[in-house]
């Protein structure tokens, strides 16, 4: 995170900060206008505290992407280097990565494809039902 970032990320959060307290203390005089005189009307919060939030919100998110650097992920194999983006999972055949699989008829997607929302009952009565009949 470079030295710009983070300037913007105390500036943001000194708006932000800054803004509240000035809220609260508006909330706290305008509560007490209104105790001292009932019949006063509310005055609305202004607009420079208003603006202040928004514009330490502008900084927040200024800061945040400005502060990302380029996405480094760790293997897959648990190994203690870091990848880069452009060697992350390389493209593979599903059928040369599951041939184990299809010889021990197991279905790779079976975590998926077996899902109680996904199974289609019916089809599955009337397989269990020629199944049954194929056998006794």
């Amino acid at each position: 995170m470079s030295l710009f970032s983070k300037s913007l990320f105390l500036l943001a959060w000194l708006q932000l900060i800054h803004s509240g307290f000035s809220s609260y203390e508006f909330h706290r005089v305008s509560k007490q206008l209104v105790l001292d005189n009932p019949d006063a009307v509310l005055p609305k919060l202004p607009l420079d505290i208003k603006l202040e939030a928004i514009s330490g919100l502008v900084f927040f998110i200024l800061a945040e992407f400005i502060g990302n650097s380029v996405l480094r992920f760790l293997t897959i194999r648990g190994e203690e280097r870091i990848i880069d983006t452009h060697e992350y999972l390389k493209p593979v055949s599903m059928n040369k990565a599951s041939n184990i699989n299809l010889l021990l008829n197991s279905d790779p997607y079976g975590e998926i494809n077996y899902h109680p929302s996904f199974v289609d009952i019916q089809a599955k009565r009337k397989e269990m039902k020629e199944f049954l009949a194929a056998k006794g």
